[in-house]
């Protein structure tokens, strides 16, 4: 995908509504993401933002704030399988908010994560707690605004 194709997808209109997160378990969530689960992580489920575009949004949980971790994905459905675009980590023992995007590359990432791909870093605040709920709604709504994702008037929570 290159920076036009990914821009193109940026700018098409998008809406984000309830986001809620319960536990995961194995093979709940489909590929690239099958074979996530576990007792310390969560997640939103596929979320549809637009007629062929969806997230999901996982959290691990731990004991102390550096062994947590914040994951959003922007996927487009495809026939072949979901293709992500962009992935937004957020782990704050070691990188603080960065995001690996499916751009300036000739790999097909259909139905995997994104290895390889350009890594950027992001300005955020660094004290964040993925446990936190108001912390959580923070990330949510940073990817939001990365992805050029409009949230929904009525979950005044995430804005």
């Amino acid at each position: 995908m290159n920076r036009a194709e990914l821009k193109a997808l940026k700018c098409r209109p998008k809406r984000l509504r309830a986001v809620s997160f319960k536990p995961l378990r194995r093979r709940q969530l489909p590929k690239p993401l099958q074979q996530l689960g576990g007792p310390r992580l969560s997640h939103s489920g596929l979320l549809e933002v637009a007629d062929d575009l969806c997230v999901l949004f996982l959290v691990r949980s731990g004991e102390t704030r550096v062994r947590r971790a914040f994951f959003g994905y922007l996927f487009q459905q495809t026939q072949r399988g979901l293709l992500p675009l962009l992935i937004l980590h957020y782990h704050p023992s070691h990188k603080g908010v960065h995001v690996l995007v499916n751009c300036k590359t000739t790999r097909d990432y259909t139905e995997r994560q994104l290895p390889g791909a350009p890594e950027l870093a992001l300005h955020a605040p660094t004290a964040l707690d993925p446990e936190n709920q108001q912390d959580r709604n923070q990330l949510i709504s940073l990817f939001c605004e990365r992805c050029g994702i409009r949230i929904a008037p009525d979950d005044e929570q995430l804005l």
